[in-house]
């Protein structure tokens, strides 16, 4: 049996608003696939590297369309004249080889938010090479190297590789990686190989990242015979049935919702002052540092943990959310501005696997007079399910999680019950089944960027959902482990009063089952709810399911 289905890949838009869209490929999966014995395969054929190739969309001049999508390129690269360009993926903006030595890979993607952070990006690369985390010492003396055309942190490590799913052993093997957190993103170069190969490609590497940057051409400076590629300024969000509402207070004006503003409002009396509505997934990196992030935003220094405790407490979708207010000298998304005498005014909020924020800034005489409004706005936000107000103050659906795109040999695949009813498409998941006599209980795939928020925030984030307090980080290391996609992962079987997004009633009797699979730049997570009777009937389903998945 095969299934079809939709992958909607977030990607990155513009500096000034970390704006992230989606690019529509469809794939097939089998459900019956069967494994095939790599043992005696080359390493870049077990890695899947020398699978064939999508069409590039090249043009005569090395411009790379991106899933064979036109459009205007935002990133552009000089490709060492000894590589070879291959076809990006999903997470790959530009993906390369050298020529001649198929064990080689070079990338570079980027990723919304943080994207689990530099250090333990870091330390995730060194456990695919075998090797011990780095110290916060050794990560502090790190070297700085160009990307972007700013300075990010450059790693060299040798070790045996094990691949993106630990699931090969590479002697010999060497890589170099570039992280670099600005504009609200995070990107990574990396290549890996042969450590004898790449001792000679350290140089081109890094040429490669130098020659890494955005905009809308070229530019004069590139010699006369380099190779150039360029990735795709992604597309609009795709059109589809509004996911949200709101009522925009009087004297707001709507500024045009981007890909990942979900609303954009500016006020008519005064155009400093904007207001945005965005969702994230995996928790968006997580409560308290995203507040941080947005005092550093001001000019402030961080909150201790007794003054992030006392926030008061403002609803957002249903869930109580924090409210903060801050004031001091405004840097702007990218810090390059300096505007004294602003104010801030955000809510965040979580609910499932999500995170929402609304945030507001303006001179603070200005957004005194506001504050009212501001809490109306965020008050009126609700789920768009069910009921349709027309266009007017509703966004699209937003963009779903970072699939899987690297995992050999590019699929995701598994084997549903017989008797689990394929549910239509939602946004964050990748695919929805339900289950029982009324369908009553669901269970879902979702595939997240990053670490997706981590597991112990995720894990508390499903008890909480079921009114039960959050583990301790000893009882989230102590709970039972299941093989999934070739890991050990963490597994939740957890009972409670359910509230789910946007819920505004508890479910009585209710239990969760969850899988938390961490692999190299993605999160993957399987869960299910239901009245616990149902859930417990179908638990050997749903062990069996998530052990299917490959």
């Amino acid at each position: 049996m095969r299934y079809s289905f939709v992958l909607l890949v977030a990607c990155l838009l513009s500096a000034c608003g970390a704006d992230r869209s989606e690019i529509t490929e469809v794939r097939e999966r089998s459900a019956d696939r069967t494994l095939e014995d790599t043992s005696a395969l080359s390493g870049a054929d077990r890695l899947g590297l020398n699978r064939p190739q999508a069409a590039t969309g090249q043009n005569p001049h090395g411009d790379m369309g991106m899933m064979g999508e036109a459009g205007a390129n935002e990133y552009h690269w000089d490709t060492p004249a000894t590589w070879t360009e291959l076809a990006p993926n999903a997470m790959r903006l530009a993906n390369l080889q050298v020529t001649g030595q198929p064990d080689t890979e070079c990338y570079f993607t980027a990723l919304p938010g943080e994207a689990g952070g530099i250090d333990a990006n870091l330390n995730r690369w060194r456990q695919q090479m075998g090797l011990a985390d780095y110290t916060a010492d050794e990560i502090a003396a790190l070297p700085r190297k160009k990307l972007l055309g700013q300075e990010a942190i450059f790693a060299s490590f040798d070790g045996t590789y094990g691949g993106m799913r630990g699931d090969v052993k590479l002697d010999g093997y060497r890589m170099l990686g570039m992280i670099l957190i600005a504009d609200a993103k995070a990107y990574f170069a990396k290549m890996t190989g042969p450590a004898a190969v790449l001792a000679n490609e350290e140089a081109n590497f890094l040429a490669f990242c130098e020659s890494l940057h955005k905009g809308d051409s070229h530019g004069a400076g590139a010699p006369a015979d380099a190779v150039h590629g360029a990735a795709p300024a992604p597309e609009a969000a795709a059109a589809g049935a509004p996911a949200f509402h709101w009522t925009a207070p009087e004297g707001w004006v709507d500024a045009g919702a981007n890909s990942m503003r979900l609303a954009n409002l500016k006020v008519s009396s005064n155009p400093e002052i904007e207001c945005y509505f965005t969702m994230l997934p995996g928790g968006g990196g997580g409560v308290d540092a995203n507040l941080n992030r947005w005092r550093k935003q001001m000019g402030l220094g961080d909150y201790t943990p007794e003054e992030l405790a006392a926030l008061p407490k403002h609803a957002l979708l249903g869930q109580e959310g924090v409210f903060a207010k801050l004031d001091g000298a405004y840097g702007g998304m990218r810090g390059d501005v300096q505007l004294a005498g602003y104010r801030m005014l955000g809510v965040i909020a979580t609910a499932g696997d999500q995170a929402f924020f609304v945030k507001m800034t303006g001179p603070a005489a200005a957004l005194e007079a506001e504050e009212a409004n501001f809490l109306a706005f965020c008050d009126s936000i609700h789920s768009a399910e069910g009921h349709d107000h027309g266009t007017a103050g509703a966004a699209p659906a937003a963009p779903p999680a970072v699939p899987m795109a690297e995992l050999a040999p590019g699929q995701m695949t598994w084997t549903a019950p017989a008797a689990w009813v394929q549910a239509p498409e939602k946004m964050m998941r990748v695919v929805t089944y339900t289950m029982g006599a009324q369908n009553e209980a669901e269970c879902y795939i979702s595939v997240l960027a990053g670490t997706g928020g981590g597991a112990e925030a995720n894990i508390n984030r499903w008890f909480a959902q079921v009114g039960q307090p959050p583990l301790t980080p000893e009882a989230i290391e102590a709970l039972p482990k299941i093989a999934m996609m070739g890991q050990e992962s963490l597994f939740v079987d957890v009972s409670g009063d359910f509230q789910g997004m946007s819920a505004t009633e508890k479910q009585s009797n209710y239990r969760l089952l969850g899988v938390v699979c961490m692999l190299d730049g993605q999160s993957v997570f399987v869960k299910m709810t239901g009245p616990a009777e149902v859930v417990e009937a179908e638990k050997e389903n749903f062990l069996a399911f998530c052990s299917s998945l490959q």
